[in-house]
């Protein structure tokens, strides 16, 4: 380079004036390689990828329950009181369903409509011993694992909800894309869709849109985003790349239970800005937004107006 130039890295951490508190949700909330661009000043390599810059088969395939080895050690090296049990990721999915929706299910699932797909899914929760302001207190992390799929666009909503319910039986809280539900939010309508409506036919024990409108494509890609690798780096988390730890995982998939989800995590592409639409592997990924949105979401309403993918090219650059 010329001997008069230089670059020079402003890390926001590095800002005796910032803001601690407000830096430290903002790592639990948004992406690792966006907190990496937009508050460590480092170079993050372009690509026109949709999530293949933070899914990695390594770390992201596991069997359910099966936190990585750190990562375990980790939490049972924290003491809570006697029958807090920190360190172990226990299934929690009969528990969340019954707190959010009034059911025990034994699987949750996302589901997007036209091309049907679905993703099936298990809520897990892990607890550690956390110090805020001097005081120690448990506090419990919940993690998505998907252990299914069932995919076909080639097929009617019934014929594909009567599969589902073959293969996983109707103990399932179901979110779907809120197809028909925008009727109700502007008031020419006081019903849910036919296809909804059509879901709760076949047993279901709740079948619910994931919003009166569907979220934002930049919400769901966010939320999937942070699930897979959040901006907080600790070191339990850490791999050969990145010793001194990376960012915490929340989603996680069984190995060869959803080959074509991890085939639409490893090669969706983006077209101006957004997700394309290339009916190979929009809709199984938009059951997982769904669905993440809805377990998982991010504390902020309102996606950023900074807020892009960091990796993200306009068109086919």
């Amino acid at each position: 380079g010329k001997p008069d130039s230089a670059v020079i890295r402003l890390r926001t951490d590095d800002n005796p004036r910032r803001n601690v508190r407000v830096l430290e949700r903002l790592k639990d909330e948004i992406p690792a390689d966006l907190y990496a661009q937009e508050f460590e000043g480092l170079l993050v390599a372009p690509s026109n990828s949709v999530y293949a810059g933070l899914f990695r088969r390594d770390i992201h395939l596991r069997a359910p329950g099966n936190l990585p080895e750190a990562v375990r050690f980790t939490l049972a090296a924290e003491q809570g009181p006697r029958g807090s049990e920190p360190g172990a990721c226990t299934d929690y999915t009969r528990k969340w369903t019954q707190s959010q929706y009034g059911v025990a299910a034994d699987y949750v699932a996302g589901w997007d409509f036209g091309k049907e797909a679905g993703v099936i899914g298990k809520i897990y929760r892990d607890r550690r011993i956390v110090v805020a302001n001097g005081k120690r207190k448990l506090v419990g992390t919940l993690r998505l694992w998907i252990v299914g799929e069932e995919v076909n666009d080639n097929t009617t909503t019934d014929h594909h909800a009567q599969r589902v319910v073959d293969q996983w039986g109707t103990s399932i809280v179901v979110i779907t894309d809120a197809i028909g539900a925008h009727e109700r939010a502007d008031g020419r309508g006081d019903q849910d869709s036919a296809a909804i409506e059509l879901l709760r036919e076949h047993g279901f024990l709740a079948v619910e849109p994931v919003a009166k409108r569907n979220p934002q494509v930049t919400q769901r890609v966010r939320t999937v985003c942070r699930a897979l690798r959040n901006a907080k780096r600790l070191p339990e988390w850490g791999d050969a790349e990145h010793p001194d730890g990376y960012g915490e995982v929340r989603l996680f998939i069984k190995p060869k239970a959803a080959p074509k989800l991890v085939e639409a995590l490893e090669n969706q592409r983006m077209r101006d800005g957004k997700p394309e639409k290339d009916d190979l592997h929009e809709h199984v990924a938009d059951a997982l937004g769904y669905l993440t949105y809805v377990v998982l979401p991010v504390e902020s309403d309102e996606t950023p107006e900074w807020f892009e993918r960091p990796f993200a090219r306009r068109g086919n650059e």
